[in-house]
């Protein structure tokens, strides 16, 4: 049987065409890669793009964030977990100074916000959409950000969040509302109309690891499954069927030198090399418990992380937390001289 025409498919169904054809913005200055496309397409309101490092997940996040930005009041928010995150060179900040310089949009540093000029039927300036970049520090999503409404909101490096700083931000996104409508929409109404076309959208990228490895992988339910390009080796694939996840791998993005960046990837220790080079959800610094791990233990901010320079399992802070210790539960070691005096002692 011979092929299909493909193009002749395609170009007798416009409909079709226009379907697999994303909102876009003349503020984004370079293709979607097919991943970045699929993920600007999806029509769920959650959705996840994690796995490999320089798989093009952030650039995907900011691209989503300014699909909409013609839109009369509509507000798009992208979040790290610190603000040194954010403006670390190369970050989400940085990139978005990039890609909107020289452009009508507007900056306000106090804010971390860009402003952008939207217009009426008539061709008169309406209300400014805005796109903030933000950071929960050490507080909490609830504290920071209890009175914002969005459209859209993005976690870009989600496992190094808290799952309850998650979830609490579903409860700020919402529909864009008509300023003189409402939530009535008026079928008359162009600006009930045009609003009503956002999407009301919660996005996140991450990379394997980190704080939130687990409950990312839980939430999105990822797992291993055959890879067919690969014989006998597996690939993680998202089986939740409302929160799809697309996985990232550094040979998914062409604007990376992807050789030179793979070099920099083995020079890191097993775990993280798995994690970042690979998109290796299985391979966590809490899937296995290391007898050094009883020895040390670091203190970072809001939580504390065993094992020696933090490459274990990561516990949240606890005001009442004091004294602890790290036990092996399933140790089976002989007892040693004198090792009953030395519990008996503590």
């Amino acid at each position: 049987m011979a092929e299909p025409n493909f193009k002749e498919i395609l170009d007798s169904n416009l409909s079709l065409v226009n379907g697999l054809r994303p909102k876009w913005s003349p503020y984004i200055p370079h293709d979607p890669t097919p991943k970045q496309l699929a993920y600007l397409l999806l029509p769920h309101r959650e959705a996840f793009y994690g796995g490999a490092a320089g798989g093009g997940k952030s650039d995907a996040l900011l691209m989503g964030a300014l699909q909409y930005v013609d839109v009369p009041g509509y507000a798009a928010m992208i979040l790290r977990k610190t603000l040194s995150d954010l403006k670390q060179p190369g970050a989400l900040l940085d990139r978005a100074h990039s890609w909107l310089a020289n452009t009508d949009a507007k900056w306000i540093a106090g804010e971390h916000t860009y402003y952008f000029p939207t217009y009426d039927e008539h061709g008169d300036m309406s209300e400014p959409s805005k796109l903030t970049f933000g950071y929960i520090g050490q507080t909490d999503a609830y504290t920071r950000y209890q009175g914002i409404e969005l459209q859209y909101c993005a976690y870009d490096e989600l496992t190094q969040h808290w799952e309850d700083d998650y979830l609490y931000l579903f409860s700020r996104i919402r529909r864009n509302k008509c300023p003189e409508h409402g939530n009535e929409l008026d079928a008359d109404c162009r600006n009930c109309s045009v609003r009503a076309t956002v999407p009301i959208r919660m996005r996140a990228a991450s990379n394997p690891g980190g704080v939130g490895h687990q409950w990312v992988m839980d939430r999105f339910d990822i797992g291993e499954a055959p890879d067919p390009s690969r014989p006998g080796e597996v690939r993680y694939v998202g089986r939740h069927k409302d929160r799809p996840y697309i996985p990232a791998y550094i040979w998914d993005n062409p604007f990376l030198d992807q050789e030179e960046y793979e070099l920099g990837l083995d020079q890191l220790d097993p775990i993280t090399r798995g994690q970042l080079k690979s998109g290796d959800w299985g391979v966590s610094a809490d899937s296995r418990f290391k007898k050094t791990w009883a020895k040390y233990y670091s203190d970072r901010g809001d939580y504390i992380t065993l094992g020696e320079n933090g490459k274990g399992a990561a516990h949240a802070r606890s005001s009442l937390m004091r004294v602890f210790a790290t036990i092996d539960p399933a140790a089976s070691a002989k007892e040693g001289p004198g090792d009953k005096d030395i519990w008996r002692k503590l």
